[in-house]
């Protein structure tokens, strides 16, 4: 009976912040309907280029002190991992600066001639996303899940919905998209931040305290981050291909396929892997079993990802054009071949804290620099060939093996920390 309860458990929290953030991921999509029509592929080109970089450069901002808070069972050290977040986060949003307005004072063509002034607000937009993302980490040690979707909400109301309002009185451009997304995470940061009493942050001056939590976490610095911007690289690459090789229309057609499908299942699919962290820490820390989480969890997002993504395959070419107008005809036609790959890319990659909670990230950190390769070898590729259709063929392909390979290091891990879970509890118990 407790087992059956544990199950509900985590299938009732797991239901209340997946339908919450899938419909925070609605109102993007149904914004999409206004935006397609006035904001023009180089637009989107623009803004999709900016939202990787970002994207991209957020999850490393506070050297991943957030990620260790569901595993830590005292509060004060919680506290003091956000703390640490912040301060890192802040040191590196400053120097991110310096850094990106050399690039553009010294005229970076790789960097600024796709981007232009907007690379000037990198910086901010990365360090808000960081501070979202610690502040739900947080929320979710609570399992405070109706904050965490109110924040998703929050931020994509004011993220799609203010670029229409700025037509009213402007002419459309890229740096509506960006400024509404600025403004869209400060609101949500300010607003999570002020329910959970977390600005300025209650540990931010025990500086010993600091010294010796990070002493004892250093590793998710050392090891985890270098790691994590490698993961972090290769996510961008695609997107900085389409920009470098293929101009920002085709740029904008691929992250506009992003948009529709891709990006909203990869959020959905992070809301499962919140909740699915913070049981399978708890089931780890009481020496229980984590492999069968993983492998149930596993085949249901299995069975939503092929019921989704191969409708999208047969559907997605004929659909988008008719529902956004033919100069998004493009953009259907990659959403049909990505689809392929997040199949096996969505389930899998909502599993991923597996590795923390089985305390082999170091093993993560392989295969996230093996994608890194892989995605640079596409990248030459793409040069190479000039072949738009051949890279895209080449993007799933990738994915598809990649992801097929972090599966099976996923359940090899899950089950080797069962194992010596009951190794532990076994040696523990007390002979009678």
């Amino acid at each position: 009976m407790r087992w059956l309860s544990e199950r509900s458990l985590f299938m009732r929290q797991s239901a209340q912040l997946t339908l919450g953030t899938t419909l925070a991921q609605l109102i993007p999509v149904l914004a999409v309907f206004g935006l397609s029509r006035v904001y023009t592929t180089e637009h989107f080109g623009v803004f999709h280029l900016f939202f990787q970089l970002a994207t991209a450069l957020a999850p490393i901002m506070g050297l991943r002190m957030e990620q260790p808070m569901l595993t830590v069972a005292d509060e004060p050290e919680a506290e003091a991992l956000y703390a640490l977040g912040v301060k890192f986060s802040a040191i590196i949003a400053i120097s991110l600066l310096f850094l990106t307005g050399a690039a553009w004072v010294f005229y970076m063509p790789i960097v600024t001639s796709s981007l232009g002034p907007v690379i000037w607000l990198v910086a901010p937009v990365s360090f808000l996303a960081a501070q979202i993302v610690a502040l739900q980490y947080w929320a979710n040690r609570h399992a405070n899940y109706k904050l965490i979707v109110a924040s998703k909400v929050l931020l994509a109301i004011v993220a799609n919905v203010l670029p229409l309002f700025c037509l009213l009185w402007l002419p459309a451009s890229a740096w509506w998209l960006v400024l509404a997304w600025l403004a869209g995470l400060l609101l949500a940061w300010s607003w999570l931040a002020k329910k959970q009493h977390k600005w300025p942050p209650p540990m931010w001056k025990e500086k010993q305290f600091l010294k010796q939590t990070f002493h004892r976490w250093r590793h998710f610095a050392t090891t985890n981050t270098p790691s994590l911007v490698a993961d972090q690289l290769a996510g961008a690459i695609p997107i900085i291909t389409f920009s470098m090789v293929f101009g920002q229309a085709m740029a904008g057609s691929f992250g506009f396929a992003q948009r529709l499908m891709i990006v909203p299942m990869i959020f959905i699919g992070a809301s499962v892997s919140q909740v699915f962290f913070k049981h399978a820490s708890d089931n780890a820390n009481a020496l229980k079993p984590i492999s069968p989480l993983v492998k149930r969890l596993g085949l249901i997002l299995l069975s939503v990802a092929i019921v989704c993504f191969v409708g999208a395959f047969f559907l997605a070419p004929e659909i988008i054009p008719w529902l956004f107008g033919s100069q998004w005809m493009e953009a259907g036609k990659m959403m049909s071949w990505l689809s392929l790959a997040m199949i096996i890319k969505f389930p899998v990659s909502a599993l991923s804290n597996t590795f923390v909670v089985a305390n082999r990230i170091r093993l993560q950190a392989l295969w996230q620099w093996l994608a890194l390769l892989v995605n640079l070898a596409g990248m030459a590729f793409s040069f190479w060939t000039k072949n738009i259709w051949g890279y895209v063929v080449w993007l799933v392909v990738q994915d598809v093996l990649l992801y097929v390979l972090y599966a099976l290091l996923l359940i090899t891990v899950a089950r080797q920390r069962d194992k010596s879970s009951q190794l532990f509890a076994s040696s523990s118990t007390p002979a009678t």
